[in-house]
């Protein structure tokens, strides 16, 4: 990605002339930084689970938010939402799951688990330990759909009480 940017200021600091260049290298740039700071908004440098608490860190803040297992609202799957050839080239790669969103009652400071995310190596028993630290606090509830043939565990969330 850095390369992408970097690419296209420098093709356009040095095609176009003088006065326009400038200008347009630097919209270019600021384009760029742009869409990096919307793609990796949400991303945290690091993420722990202590007991019952989640820490992590913001990767661009550097704030620490602490929360408990109890103000989990659901897990959410999220998948690759188109068929193209690049992404079943990935899913074949990667797996068929690109991420685990932890979301919380209040809807704030959602936690993604990007499996591309070199931060996140051990994501998946993070979220095995997130799940286990659930069950002990009350039963939880899946909806698991049909997805091209494979069940997919769309998402969990605590079962309501009846």
């Amino acid at each position: 990605m850095l390369l992408i940017g970097l690419g296209g200021f420098v093709l356009f600091a040095f095609a176009l002339p003088f006065p326009t260049n400038v200008v347009a290298a630097a919209l270019i740039l600021a384009l760029f930084g742009y869409i990096v700071y919307r793609a990796t908004k949400d991303d945290y440098a690091w993420v722990e689970l202590d007991g019952n608490t989640i820490r992590a860190q913001h990767l661009y803040t550097r704030q620490i938010i602490v929360r408990n297992i109890e103000e989990i609202e659901e897990l959410v799957t999220v998948v690759y939402p188109l068929r193209t050839l690049a992404i079943i080239v990935v899913e074949a790669w990667l797996g068929r799951v690109k991420a685990i969103t932890i979301k919380f009652r209040d809807h704030h400071s959602p936690i993604p688990f990007c499996r591309a995310d070199p931060a996140m190596t051990n994501g998946q028993e993070f979220i095995e330990a997130v799940i286990f630290r659930m069950s002990l606090l009350a039963y939880l509830d899946a909806d698991v759909v049909n997805l091209e043939g494979t069940p997919l565990v769309k998402r969990i969330f605590w079962q309501e009480k009846s």
